[in-house]
């Protein structure tokens, strides 16, 4: 596992055990970006983010694991400047990238990264989300779909509970089930061994309405499940991640 989200970085082994990666070249400090990782390529993308004085960004950057170093590419035309936003690889040498809050305001828009070219295609789709920020989304490999959920739209308190599937070999999005209560911020994962899209924590309607739930959503019945696990998070929180350990089958 990589982290990174300050201008560092690091990886945590098998061992439970993190080191610090020192690169000569490396992505500039910033909170609320994006990355993905493709199995097919072996790499890391990252996107955007807020930099020093919450100003968006719209660089990309990549991460080798073999290496363990980072280079910045120059794609001919990338997406605008944004953070909040969410991407994930869709299994092969592509990675999708929606939405986010930019200078226009919240977005809707939807990218494709070829790892192959390094360049960025904006994906002009028939049907769309809302603008969206602070989503959280993960690829369901059983049916290479992604699968989208909640995020804010507004400035203000009000978040959303709709679900999007996103269709990788139509480019297109439509409308999941409702299940789960309007939240932001929350960490997903899609669970292998499950075949479930996995979701917990967030932040719902109001100010500091910290969650610590946990739902399933399974994309053949378009159904989601309230996991009541023998314990939650705790404190509840926001802005966590979820990784699916496949070796130990967890998340």
């Amino acid at each position: 596992t990589i982290v990174f989200g300050t201008g560092d970085g690091g990886y945590v082994n098998l061992t439970n055990n993190f080191y610090d990666i020192t690169n000569t070249s490396k992505p500039p400090a910033r909170r609320w970006h994006a990355a993905a990782y493709s199995s097919s390529k072996d790499k890391i993308i990252l996107f955007g983010g807020s930099g020093a004085g919450d100003s968006p960004l719209s660089d990309t950057w990549i991460y080798n694991p073999q290496t363990e170093q980072w280079s910045q590419k120059s794609p001919s035309v990338p997406p605008s400047a944004r953070f909040g936003h969410i991407m994930v690889s869709s299994g092969t040498n592509k990675a999708i990238l929606f939405g986010g809050y930019g200078a226009s305001g919240y977005l809707n828009d939807t990218w494709e990264y070829n790892f192959d070219t390094d360049n960025w295609t904006e994906v002009i789709t028939v049907s769309s989300p809302s603008v969206l920020a602070y989503s959280c989304a993960a690829y369901d490999s059983d049916n290479n779909k992604i699968i989208l959920f909640g995020g804010r739209s507004v400035d203000g308190t009000i978040q959303s509970s709709t679900t999007w599937i996103y269709h990788i070999n139509g480019s297109s999005w439509t409308k999941g089930a409702y299940g789960p209560s309007s939240r932001k911020d929350a960490g997903a994962c899609y669970d292998t061994e499950n075949k479930k899209f996995l979701i917990s924590c967030g932040e719902g309607d109001g100010v500091n309405n910290y969650l610590s739930d946990t739902w399933a959503y399974d994309y053949a019945t378009n159904g989601w499940t309230n996991r009541i696990p023998s314990a939650n998070p705790s404190p509840a929180r926001s802005e966590a991640e979820m990784f699916y350990d496949s070796r130990n089958n967890r998340s």
